[in-house]
């Protein structure tokens, strides 16, 4: 068992390292999502809680490639405030 652990040193340490990461990550979100939660008046979940969520996943691995290829909401406005800006000249 040493043996393996050291011949895979290195694999070791950025698998401990990429879980470190994600631990703070999940620390850090669900922070800002509990003090966005008080700060509009709704009951802030726990932190078990907050992880088994689905936004939390999706914020981790990034969004869905399929749901990307459409127009949100925002690119319209920045589209709409070009035109404006630049219609306004």
């Amino acid at each position: 068992m040493r043996h393996a652990i050291r011949d895979n040193a290195l694999s070791v340490f950025f698998l401990a390292l990429f879980l470190l990461a994600l631990v703070g990550q999940s620390i850090a979100g669900y922070l800002r999502t509990t003090s966005e939660s008080v700060a509009h008046g709704e009951t802030p979940v726990d932190f078990g809680a907050f992880v088994t969520l689905v936004r939390f996943p999706r914020r981790i691995l990034g969004p869905d490639p399929a749901v990307e290829d459409q127009p949100s909401a925002d690119s319209e406005r920045v589209g709409a405030s070009v035109c404006t800006v630049a219609s306004s000249e």
